[in-house]
């Protein structure tokens, strides 16, 4: 039997172990695919250099604290947190501390970003209760076998939609993940304005405005 893929010596202070699909794209005609799974442990410094991210990520960190740059825009991921960032730009990740610690997942694919939007998710950092583990070993002793791809797919998918779940689970302040979710949903709409998202939350600007900007930094 395999060692399993997250089996890590916590006395280690380094540990990288990265599988990736042995084919560039997704096999023929399948719209979503597996392209990498890794399990990092790593010191201060440079991870991935910036280059263009043509797939969607997906972090649990463990421990320290990771900040990956897309564009012109930062997002950061320590332990207990999820981040998912949608397909596109030009993304860097450098570690932060000295010790830093997370396994990550990449999906690519022509409905990579529209999965992403099925699941409910935006790019960005949410709690979470505990990584799946299991689910992500399982990724690890299929990903060279091209012909499975259509089922770690399926895994992939069901990641980000349990991770949706979680993340609902676990929000800090339900009345401000509400009004992100429904943002989420709803941004394109022409009468899209704060009344809109006041109106269905049927609360006063005054009392989800502060709540808002504290969990969100933004108004």
């Amino acid at each position: 039997m395999n060692e399993p893929f997250l089996q890590l010596d916590p006395d280690e202070p380094f540990f990288h172990r990265m599988l990736t699909r042995p084919s560039p794209l997704p096999p023929a005609g399948l719209e979503l695919g597996v392209m990498e799974v890794c399990h990092i442990r790593c010191p201060h410094g440079i991870v991935y250099p910036a280059g263009e991210s043509y797939f969607c990520s997906l972090v649990w960190g463990l421990a320290g604290q990771f900040s990956l740059y897309v564009n012109d825009q930062r997002y950061t991921v320590r332990s207990g947190q999820f981040l998912l960032l949608e397909p596109g730009g030009i993304l860097r990740v450098d570690a932060d501390e000295e010790d830093n610690h997370a396994y990550y997942l990449l999906l690519d694919g022509p409905q990579a970003a529209n999965v992403v939007k099925q699941s409910g998710f935006w790019s960005g950092t949410f709690p979470y209760s505990r990584p799946p583990d299991i689910w992500l070993d399982r990724i690890a002793q299929d990903i060279d076998t091209l012909k499975k791809q259509e089922n770690l797919a399926s895994i992939g998918h069901a990641l980000l939609v349990s991770a949706f779940q979680d993340a609902t689970h676990c929000a800090p302040d339900k009345m401000v993940w509400d009004a992100c979710c429904f943002l989420q949903k709803n941004w394109n709409q022409p009468r899209m304005n704060v009344e809109a998202v006041l109106m269905h939350l049927n609360v006063s600007r005054s009392t989800l405005s502060p709540r808002f900007r504290k969990m969100t930094g933004k108004s």
